[in-house]
């Protein structure tokens, strides 16, 4: 089962958080993870939108991930265990959306 919840196929109409909030919500309950790497999943998430100037799924793309985590390591020099731990949630969320729609 993927994150296709039939609200999903609506995610060009839903906002950002909404979508992820969904996402989250169905890791939760279907995907075996726990409360705390939810919470996690939310600090990446608003970390990037914080930094992203996105409001809907499908503004999302390759390049503004990729220059929000440079920044990430130029300008706060992260780590590369901290670039792994901001990238995989992201990567979860967007292929879960991506296999939704």
């Amino acid at each position: 089962m993927t994150f296709g919840l039939a609200t999903m196929s609506h995610s060009l109409m839903l906002t950002l958080p909404i979508v992820h909030e969904k996402y989250c919500n169905y890791a939760l309950a279907f995907k075996g993870l726990t409360p705390r790497t939810i919470q996690g999943y939310r600090e990446v998430f608003r970390y990037f939108l914080q930094s992203v100037p996105v409001t809907k799924l499908h503004e999302v793309n390759q390049f503004m991930i990729e220059d929000w985590l440079m920044k990430g390591k130029l300008e706060k020099d992260w780590s590369a265990k901290t670039i792994r731990n901001r990238l995989l949630p992201l990567e979860a969320f967007l292929s879960g959306a991506e296999n939704a729609n």
